[in-house]
């Protein structure tokens, strides 16, 4: 757990803003193929992290395209990923995150269809600044 501690102090690549910049125009497809590319090259501890910032972008763009399937399986897992890391990590303040991510999931699994999310429970990801 301390290598990961270490990581997360760590300066993240340029990408992750561009990333979170595409989260939180609510562009959950670019967010994920921003995310993939910083995956594919991360071999240290975080790179978990990037899979499950992936993932939850993943499920709101299911969201997005009413695949309630796909959006509640996606949200848990990425959820699953991410906890490890909180509260903070790469600067992103990821408690707030997954706080917002299971406030969404749990709206829509209250649900028989895939309702778009209320503007009010799409999750944000926001900086530690």
């Amino acid at each position: 757990m301390d290598e990961v501690r270490s990581q997360c102090n760590e300066t993240p690549p340029e990408a992750v803003a561009h990333a979170v910049e595409h989260f939180n125009k609510r562009e959950f497809y670019e967010t994920h193929d921003v995310l993939e590319t910083i995956w594919l090259l991360e071999r240290g501890p975080v790179r978990k992290l990037y899979k499950g910032l992936i993932m939850i972008a993943g499920g709101l763009h299911h969201n997005q395209r009413a695949n309630r399937k796909g959006c509640l399986s996606l949200l848990r897992k990425g959820v699953e990923y991410v906890e490890p890391y909180l509260p903070t990590c790469l600067g992103l303040d990821l408690e707030r995150l997954v706080e917002e991510a299971r406030a969404a999931r749990d709206w829509i699994e209250e649900r028989e269809e895939c309702d778009p999310l209320p503007d009010d429970l799409v999750p944000v990801i926001r900086t530690m600044e």
